[in-house]
């Protein structure tokens, strides 16, 4: 019984783990989306910038 116990007690910690796991890789996942993004609009931004610069100029 004891036995029994402390390996399924084992295999609880391990999901745990498992879980830990994949919530650390999903926020990671977010934030490198919310960098790409954040970096789209600016590269966007800038190109609209330019192209406003080149109408005046030009």
């Amino acid at each position: 019984k004891v036995g029994y116990h402390r390996r399924h007690f084992r295999h609880h910690h391990v999901i745990i783990i498992i879980i830990i796991i994949l919530i650390i890789i999903i926020i990671i996942i977010i934030i490198i989306i919310i960098i790409i993004t954040i970096i789209i609009i600016i590269i966007f931004i800038i190109v609209i910038i330019i192209i406003i610069i080149i109408i005046i100029v030009v």
